[in-house]
């Protein structure tokens, strides 16, 4: 005979579906579009997992930015194997760890405080602010959470806590060893996910003394187990934490910590201040991750969560309520230790802790109210769930994808312009070369923003900054398209002559956009008559254009104007013709691209430096052979420069090493530098 089913079970298992459908449509719901664009560190942690899904198998990953440990690469290049190479798998791999996050928190809470308690906190977990909101970023924080919550659950059952607890019959042994040794990959894997596993590791060790305290017996029948485990991760963990740029990121964010050291008391508290008062006072400030200064918890939530801490204070001998206050306070440590910006980030850990204490304290409520007035419990949390799903859906539809989402903040933040015009240019596709101006050209930065959207059609973009630059590419004929964050100089776009497609509108911003056809011949023509100068100085007098390096050649100049007032300032504008990329030589290790900039230096009569500035807007990475661009250069002079005749020199250098590139002329080396004609000074 078939074994009746249990109702309240049946109720339970329907409640869990519910909750994990509804933490399904929050983290997957228009993902492609909110966040309303791209970071910079979501097209670079994008990129290197493109680069995985494609062969490449690095185990520490930290070619730029701070998306160094590994993990979140690996899991997007699987999820890409479905979806394809792009940032939207890697925003879909973090919403299928926020969706897990769910049900291991379900998992962990029901083996150590029953199953009302778990279905409150999957449910919170499931439908509030900050999981939600975390679980959709292309970043690398989202796994760390489940792995470490995983770990949690392992380690529970590798005590014994639960089942021989509730009087059930022992694991066996080879099951027991199993628990211990997939703890013991959860720990090393989530040190692979993010930084912040450097320290709420502490929580086993914390809790193993906890035990020696209040259950000696648990503690001599685990220490040893706990210390082999945990000795056991941090080898594992080794050959990344001794990778000699494991710690940069962490040295950087570690002033309070420091003062510490030093002393000093006052960072460390202001820090740990913020970060409790994030809960229910005033949040992370970082608009990239959240509403600046929205509190974690809503207000009814925020009772509900103080309440549950003081029942974990009031049974603290227990060791459920023992292991999730220290859960709490270790997942919110790296926070304390680095402050409450990107507090959003850096406390993920502590996110199922904080949401089981207002589910510990909804059950004692609703076992109160049921005892109270003489009513079946089951009912009485079914209906408490619906409202914390039904009210926690609703704030964070609204606060999240409606508030956060359309902020002008927001939007700027994740370069919404951009992220629209690729989309525009790629539905209104033509097959000639894009120019692009936008704010930051550069490797990786909104290059790779462009690189990881799925696109219909291989866009050829050019990148250059028009504020200070123009590139001519050698083509007959371009689509323009002009940021308007980076609109073109006026000096540059007055005999511009583009034919003008499309002019689009950031919604809730002030920033657009602008596309244009565009024949270059032309505006090339008056460039080369605008910068006509025919002469420089290189150890002698030269005819231009002038040869640096075999990369680039100097075509001519304009340098404005030829006298100033002492903190004036000087307008350089410069032409020049890409030769050959290739011979700035081979890319430096650790550098995405060819990265270079044309120095300008004023020099009094003894050849001090007394103005500069270094800048290349059209990005070495991007240079063809045959592109022509101009740049400008200003150069602004201090009020107390004596008056005089000071010379201009120019050259061009590469990064990182510096290496200045030769002056050719005839076939010889003639130093590293030229000298344009001096400029004259006086006083005010």
């Amino acid at each position: 005979m078939t074994k009746p089913q249990n109702p309240k079970s049946q109720i339970g298992r329907w409640s869990l579906v519910i909750i994990l459908l509804l933490a399904v449509f929050l983290r997957l719901y228009r993902l492609d579009s909110i966040p309303p664009g791209l970071t910079h560190d979501e097209a670079d942690l994008s990129h290197d997992a493109i680069a995985v899904y494609h062969g490449a198998r690095p185990l520490y990953i930290a070619t730029h930015g701070y998306q160094d440990e590994p993990f979140m690469h690996y899991a997007s290049a699987i999820t890409m194997s479905l979806l394809g190479p792009s940032y939207l798998a890697v925003r879909v791999t973090s919403a299928l760890f926020g969706i897990l996050l769910v049900f291991l928190t379900f998992l962990w809470a029901r083996l150590a405080l029953g199953t009302k308690v778990a279905l409150g906190a999957a449910a919170w977990v499931a439908v509030s602010y900050w999981p939600v909101s975390t679980s959709r970023f292309a970043v690398q924080v989202e796994p760390i959470a489940s792995l470490a919550t995983l770990a949690n659950i392992f380690f529970w059952l590798g005590l014994g806590l639960g089942r021989r607890e509730s009087g059930g019959t022992p694991d066996s042994k080879w099951r027991e060893a199993v628990y211990w040794i997939s703890f013991t990959l959860c720990v090393a894997a989530s040190i692979y996910a993010y930084e912040a596993a450097r320290v709420t590791w502490v929580l086993f060790p914390l809790f193993s003394l906890y035990l020696a305290l209040v259950r000696a017996d648990l503690f001599k029948r685990n220490w040893w187990k706990v210390t082999l485990t945990l000795a056991t991760a941090a080898l594992l963990s080794l050959p990344l934490l001794t990778h000699p740029a494991a710690w940069d990121r962490a040295g950087s964010l570690s002033a309070p910590l420091e003062a510490l050291m030093r002393g000093s008391f006052g960072p460390i508290l202001v820090s740990i201040r913020d970060v409790l008062a994030m809960f229910t006072f005033k949040g992370d400030p970082f608009v990239t991750y959240n509403l600046p200064g929205r509190p974690i918890l809503d207000p009814v939530t925020g009772l509900l969560f103080y309440g549950g801490i003081l029942v974990c204070l009031w049974r603290w001998r227990e060791p459920a309520y023992a292991f999730t206050l220290l859960w709490l306070v270790t997942g919110i440590a790296p926070s304390m230790l680095t402050g409450v910006h990107s507090a959003t980030l850096r406390s993920i850990v502590a996110q199922p802790a904080t949401y089981l204490a207002p589910a510990l304290l909804f059950v004692e409520g609703a076992g109160w109210l049921a005892r109270r007035f003489r009513l079946p419990a089951t009912p009485v949390i079914l209906v408490g769930l619906v409202l914390v799903l039904a009210s926690g859906g609703l704030i964070t539809g609204y606060d999240y994808f409606v508030r956060w989402a359309s902020a002008p903040e927001t939007q700027a933040a994740y370069f919404s312009d951009l992220f629209q015009a690729i989309r525009y240019l790629d539905a209104d596709y033509s097959d000639r070369p894009i120019l692009l101006s936008s704010p930051f050209p550069t490797l990786p930065h909104d290059p790779y923003v462009a690189a990881v959207m799925p696109t219909r059609h291989d866009l050829d973009i050019r990148w250059f900054d028009g504020r200070r630059a123009l590139l001519f590419p050698a083509s007959p004929s371009v689509r323009l398209a002009v940021l308007s964050r980076a609109p073109l100089d006026r000096s540059l776009s007055g005999e511009l002559r583009a034919y003008p497609r499309g002019h689009v509108q950031i919604e809730s911003t002030e920033y657009a956009f602008d596309i244009f056809d565009w024949e270059p011949g032309g505006a090339l023509e008056a460039a080369r008559r605008d910068y006509g100068r025919t002469t420089v100085r290189a150890g002698e007098r030269l005819m231009l254009p002038v040869d640096l390096g075999h990369s680039v050649q100097l075509d001519g100049y304009s340098l404005e104007p030829p006298t100033i007032v002492a903190g004036g300032t000087l307008r350089l504008v410069t032409l020049w013709r890409v030769l050959s990329p290739e011979a700035l030589g081979p890319v430096p290790p650790g550098f995405y691209g060819y990265d270079a900039a044309i120095f300008v230096h004023v020099l009094n009569s003894a050849g001090q430096v007394v103005a500069q500035e270094d800048r290349l807007d059209v990005p070495a990475w991007n240079w063809r052979a045959g592109d022509t661009f101009v740049q400008i250069h200003h150069l602004t002079t201090e009020p107390d420069l004596p008056p005089g005749r000071y010379d201009v020199e120019i050259g061009l250098y590469t990064r990182p090493d510096l290496r200045r590139l030769p002056v050719y002329a005839g076939g010889e080396t003639k130093g590293d530098h030229i000298l344009l004609d001096p400029v004259e000074v006086t006083s005010q």
